[in-house]
């Protein structure tokens, strides 16, 4: 199942767990205006499908949650490094606004080996891993 959610919903733990329960698999941060992707320009061309961050769970519960307490002003988490990544730079914050993100969850049976093969699938795609996978 794939399921696609507002990252600033306040209902976006019941939502998940409605869907997903205890599940969890691959998961695509993506940025969105209103419902229409916004492109991203990578090394070899343009993302049109908005992906910042691609990561994996478990639990989707658990991470998502983590995820979201790290990117939302309202809270001062530090336990997700994409959070943490994004939260690092105010132009990437002005520029990928937090309202205008979303998470794309991707059930899998291993979470692991799901997420190697989307960022190697982005990298043959765009010479680079997405922006908050990056190092730094």
């Amino acid at each position: 199942m794939i399921k696609e959610y507002k990252l600033s919903s306040i209902d976006l733990w019941r939502e998940i767990n409605n869907d997903f329960q205890q599940k969890g698999g691959a998961y695509k941060l993506l940025l969105k205006n209103n419902t229409k992707t916004v492109p991203i320009n990578r090394f070899l061309g343009t993302d049109h499908s908005g992906i910042l961050y691609i990561g994996k769970a478990t639990c989707y519960l658990d991470r998502i949650l983590a995820l979201k307490k790290t990117i939302d002003p309202n809270f001062k988490s530090k336990s997700h490094i994409c959070g943490r990544r994004y939260n690092k730079n105010e132009k990437i914050r002005e520029q990928f606004p937090y309202a205008n993100l979303f998470i794309q969850l991707i059930e899998d049976q291993y979470p692991e080996i799901k997420e190697r093969e989307l960022i190697d699938d982005y990298f043959n795609i765009y010479g680079e891993v997405p922006p908050l996978n990056a190092n730094g």
